[in-house]
């Protein structure tokens, strides 16, 4: 038996970028990590606690992970479940206030807040009035925040929103309470397809091109409510604080990079064989994989846009990380690190093969990939 879903939305760009030449200070590259001695299947979110602890979101396994790197041990937080303790399909994790945290649990469709203690207290759909309620971030004041980029449409599931603006929304978990804090500019380039999934994968029916290393205003929220929208056009980052006063740094320069086979390559690379969790009608949770596209299925743009709008992360000092976008040969992931008044502070390097993850108090949290594509986690001094 198969089911045909129809899928959309917002392309994810991810791929490899290339440093200003004009730049007075050459990027400073990471190195020395310390490597948590067990790896895992397939880490999505980090969350660093008071402790120095991590909490680690690991897809594959369907588990919540407690990470102590001075011991190098960790244990398995909770079960997998639909019960009022338990999630199914571990996702995104937000920091609250003090060690309290917002798992992203897609497989039950909810919102699941954990106590300093990890422990699930309370649960929350993530469809409330026809609003998708999917944070993109949070503070420490107890506030969520997410994009109105995508609707809900009863027929096709969720669409994205083509061109103009979106509103970023806030909002605290447990009430009814939302307000529009910022406008961000929408991606001009969706793309709509058409799965068809039998047991446990999928196959494309009728696809629409999928854009590529999509231009597209990006954002993050600091723990003390300030908002950074970083502006694909004109690149500069602009802060809004809680109380509305806005302050927009100088243009940063960038030389933009022709997008030639390698970068096509690599791109389509960089999509894997990815794993899709769906709730469908009269049938529950599925979970499924989505083959990596075929070049003539993908738009790509003539030159790559200066910034990966995926890759943006705020520090817990309050300066952000923006992944620049760089040619396919380029030695390792640049960024960008931007201060609290919109300046570029410096630009840092992961070595070749590693990725971001997230990062903690004076460290960064990266991982690699053996060639059992287990993934080791690492901890960096900054």
């Amino acid at each position: 038996m198969s089911t045909t879903i129809r899928l959309a939305g917002l392309a994810f760009a991810t791929a490899l970028l290339a440093p200003d030449a004009g730049e007075a200070q050459a990027p400073r590259t990471l190195s020395s990590p310390t490597e948590f001695p067990e790896p895992f299947s397939n880490i999505v979110a980090i969350r660093e606690r008071s402790d120095g602890s991590l909490l680690v979101s690991d897809r594959s396994e369907k588990a919540l992970y407690r990470v102590d790197f001075g011991r190098g041990t960790y244990d398995k937080i909770g079960g997998n479940g639909a019960g009022p303790q338990e999630y199914e399909t571990v996702g995104a994790l937000y920091p609250l206030a003090g060690d309290t945290t917002l798992l992203v649990d897609v497989g039950n469709f909810r919102l699941a807040l954990l106590d300093p203690a990890s422990k699930i207290v309370a649960t929350t759909p993530l469809m409330m009035d026809n609003t998708l309620r999917m944070p993109r971030g949070s503070d420490a004041r107890g506030n969520l925040y997410w994009d109105q980029a995508r609707q809900v449409s009863s027929q096709s599931g969720i669409e994205p929103l083509e061109g103009g603006t979106a509103p970023i929304i806030r909002w605290r978990f447990g009430s009814n309470a939302m307000d529009t804090v910022a406008m961000i500019a929408r991606s001009g380039r969706a793309a709509v397809s058409t799965w068809r999934m039998s047991g446990g994968s999928a196959s494309a029916v009728t696809p629409t091109k999928r854009p590529a290393y999509s231009a597209q205003d990006a954002w993050v929220v600091a723990a003390d409510g300030r908002i950074a929208v970083v502006h694909h056009e004109d690149y500069h980052v602009e802060w809004i604080p809680p109380n509305g006063t806005r302050l927009s740094g100088n243009p940063i320069p960038y030389q933009p990079v022709n997008v030639g086979r390698a970068e096509k390559e690599a791109w389509i690379d960089a999509q894997g064989d990815r794993t899709m969790t769906m709730r469908i009608a009269g049938q529950g949770t599925r979970t499924f994989t989505t083959p990596k596209p075929k070049m003539e299925e993908v738009d790509f743009p003539d030159v790559l846009p200066a910034f990966n709008p995926q890759a943006v992360y705020v520090a817990p000092e309050g300066d952000i990380w923006v992944r620049r976008y760089e040619a396919a040969s380029a030695p390792g992931e640049l960024y960008d690190v931007i201060d609290a008044k919109g300046a570029l502070r410096e630009q840092v390097r992961l070595p070749k093969g590693h990725r971001l993850l997230g990062l903690g108090h004076g460290v960064l949290y990266a991982y690699h990939a053996d060639e059992d594509d287990l993934k080791w986690l690492e901890r960096y001094p900054r």
